[in-house]
């Protein structure tokens, strides 16, 4: 009896937990599943590896169509493969092409049209379905030599993904299950993304636990600090690709020097590179977007370019040095490396959406993620953390934004470059041990005024409200142990501050005050008397630079920490400078707690307290 054997597109890792389901167009498990062509063998479904870590042998029925499921340890779908009937009936020559690699060396007949290798140059690493169509041509093997090749009788062959989704391993990366860093990954991370994109393929997996990636050398102008070459992996304007780690736990990839070497150390040429008279290391991805000039003048809303990080551990391998205070030095390699980015999204263009789910970025000495600033631009966070930057956690950049489930710890700044004037929230999200009263930067720095958010191109439908509409952001935020928090406008909902100030209106150029702020802030004191709400008002013109229409319900209380060494808050409420007149404090404090007070003229009005 004809049967077609069904090969997964990925080798698992003997610790990842993958399984295969076959299931019904009603989503219920196939009745039986064949170990063999004879279908005298029966496999268990969910069909689990082998225990030398292959798959088995699943042959499948012509006559009925199969929805392919790989699911990953704890039982999510990380892709589903529908498999019409009419496809199975083609002829297949499973498992006898040998390595992609040697594919030069095998005659394949003409009568078959797809066949199967054992892995890209080790057997085992990288096994997939390759076909003959018309897609597969001998331009498609010059411009993507890692995924399509000819053959000894002079066809050509290329990769089939499967359920959308290729892996970095059929692109010939090998992994680095030691930590060794002595095998690059880098082309074949960018040889994934970029035969992903041309061929309409959403995602690139990574089916091992770790990897090593070496920046590529920068070969342009050294003027140019924003160069998009000098980058591990670099997305073209108005593409999209999406990499998820399909190991038990997040694939972890750490990012070198072009010689594979660390980024942490101190010395010019084998820890930072020198280019243009600054300190370069290189972002882990880089998004190109379209510039506006480009964008107007097509009079259409470009494509998007977009982002999504899944299941990951993006490790740029530094730790923060002089945090924030000065630019990275060319002597040293100390301080704020804007080079140095976990994501790099080209700015003042249109397009940059980012998604980032289940993952870890840490060690990176400039942001470790940087926003396009298309006020369309929509940045969406899920269970992830950010640590260790000389930089922000997150430049949000005036883009859209979605948090939910955050941490960020130990950089100059949490968070940068949001206000809810186009709603919006971050929820969830605990930020500690950033910045400090000596450097500077802090918890986050929620501001911004509305014409310095107003869109610039015709494209950013997003619009700067009226302010009787008062389109709120949503945030709840505990900062813990972070210098200051700054507050704009267009916010409501929950702040937790310990040992944290918040600070409502703009210090610097902007010298605006806050508007439509509705917020319940529980000060709590630990270690220092450093939790206090300061209110500072428009330092310029009266009017909608004042603050204003702010309500604030305030407690203040100590840990019992802080109760046994005696410590005692600092004033709870604080103010200066030109209020409006509905700035109103409901406050509940214990009786260690100073009397609000006034730190300097307030030539308009004062908070209303209740």
């Amino acid at each position: 009896m004809h049967s077609y054997r069904y090969h997964p597109p990925l080798i698992a890792d003997p610790k990842a937990g993958l399984r295969i389901a076959l299931v019904d167009e009603d989503g219920v498990l196939a009745e039986a599943v064949w170990g063999n062509r004879d279908r005298t063998l029966a496999l268990a479904n969910p069909v689990e590896p082998q225990p030398e870590d292959l798959w088995p042998a699943i042959h499948l029925d012509p006559a009925r169509a199969y929805n392919v499921q790989l699911l990953t340890a704890d039982g999510t779908v990380a892709f589903t493969d529908l498999i019409a009937a009419e496809s199975l009936s083609g002829a297949s020559l499973p498992d006898d092409a040998g390595l992609f690699a040697a594919l030069g060396d095998v005659p394949v007949p003409t009568e078959v049209k797809r066949i199967r290798t054992e892995g890209w140059g080790v057997r085992g690493l990288g096994a997939g379905d390759y076909i003959c169509d018309d897609l597969a041509t001998a331009e498609l093997a010059v411009a993507h030599p890692r995924f399509c090749a000819r053959t000894a009788n002079g066809r050509f062959f290329r990769l089939c993904g499967t359920g959308g989704l290729i892996t970095v391993e059929q692109g010939g990366a090998r992994g680095d299950p030691q930590g060794s860093h002595l095998v690059n990954d880098q082309p074949a991370f960018q040889a994934a993304t970029d035969y992903a994109i041309a061929m309409g393929l959403p995602r690139v997996g990574l089916a091992q636990a770790r990897y090593s990636v070496w920046m590529p050398l920068r070969q342009s102008d050294p003027k140019e600090i924003h160069s998009p070459d000098g980058h591990a992996v670099v997305i073209p304007a108005r593409k999209v690709i999406h990499f998820i780690g399909l190991a038990r736990e997040r694939a972890h990839i750490a990012f070198r020097m072009p010689d594979g070497g660390p980024f942490e150390g101190t010395q010019p040429g084998h820890n930072f590179l020198v280019i243009g008279q600054r300190a370069w290391r290189g972002a882990a991805f880089f998004i190109r977007t379209v510039p506006r000039r480009i964008a107007l003048a097509e009079k259409a809303v470009p494509p998007r370019s977009g982002l999504t990080l899944d299941h990951l551990v993006i490790d740029g391998g530094t730790r923060p040095a002089n945090r924030g205070q000065n630019l990275a030095s060319v002597i040293n390699g100390e301080g704020w490396d804007v080079t140095h980015k976990g994501i790099w999204t080209e700015a003042d263009g249109l397009g940059g959406d980012l998604t980032i789910r289940n993952c870890e970025m840490t060690g990176w000495r400039g942001e470790t993620v940087f926003a396009s600033g298309d006020a369309d631009a929509m940045v969406t966070v899920r269970n992830s953390a950010f640590r260790f930057s000389s930089g922000q956690g997150l430049n949000l950049n005036g883009c859209r934004v979605d948090v939910d489930g955050c941490t960020i710890s130990d950089c100059y700044l949490g968070i940068e470059g949001w206000t809810g004037c186009h709603g919006g929230r971050i929820v969830n999200t605990t930020i500690s041990r950033c910045g400090s009263a000596k450097t500077g930067g802090g918890a986050f720095g929620l501001e911004g005024y509305l014409d310095y958010w107003r869109p610039h191109a015709p494209h950013e439908i997003r619009r700067t409200p009226d302010a009787d509409e008062k389109p709120m952001g949503t945030i709840d935020i505990t900062c813990i142990d972070c210098n200051r928090a700054q507050i704009g406008w267009w916010l409501r909902g929950r702040l937790r501050l310990v040992d944290t100030a918040v600070v409502f209106g703009t210090p610097g150029g902007h010298n605006d005050g806050s508007r439509h702020i509705d917020l319940d802030v529980e000060l709590v004191t630990d270690h220092a008397a450093a939790a206090y709400v300061l209110i500072r008002g428009g330092m310029g013109k009266a009017g909608d630079q004042r603050t204003d229409d702010v309500a604030l319900r305030v407690s203040s209380g100590r840990t019992p920490a802080a109760v046994a060494k005696g410590l005692i808050p600092a004033p709870p409420v604080q103010w200066h400078g030109s209020l409006g007149p509905n700035v109103r404090v409901r406050l509940r404090a214990d009786r260690s707690s100073p009397a609000p007070r006034e730190m300097g003229e307030s030539p308009d009005h004062k908070p209303r307290f209740e």
